[in-house]
């Protein structure tokens, strides 16, 4: 169960701009960034929530994050390096800030309690 199609990426996302990622390598790249989707919200997309109002909201957080991850493969989160110095900042929470674009007002993300009868039900 992908969460964008290529298709999706060239007519839906992309609208007529140049793709960041070839089109051949869509595949893997949308598989990648849907691991950190599926994380980030704790493995809450299901085939119904992507029939649903949320499905082109998601769709558009997998291909922004596919392009982010490809473009920056083997950086290994570097932001910024000097040789001489020895310095190196890394960039953090990226991927997640990307999700929190898409998926912010979707409820996907909520890492709370869904009502009060969960902490009932555990004691």
């Amino acid at each position: 169960m992908g969460y964008a199609t290529r298709e999706f990426y060239e007519e839906s996302y992309l609208l007529g701009r140049k793709p960041k990622l070839p089109l051949s390598e869509f595949d893997y790249w949308e598989q990648t960034a849907r691991r950190f989707i599926d994380q980030f919200t704790l493995n809450r997309i299901t085939e119904e929530i992507l029939a649903g109002e949320d499905a082109v909201s998601i769709s558009h957080c997998v291909c922004e994050l596919a392009e982010f991850l490809y473009m920056n493969e083997g950086n290994e989160n570097k932001q910024s390096e000097s040789v001489s110095g020895w310095s190196t900042s890394y960039r953090t929470g990226t991927e997640y800030a990307i999700c929190r674009r898409h998926l912010g007002m979707t409820g996907l993300l909520y890492r709370g309690l869904q009502d009060a009868s969960e902490i009932y039900s555990q004691g």
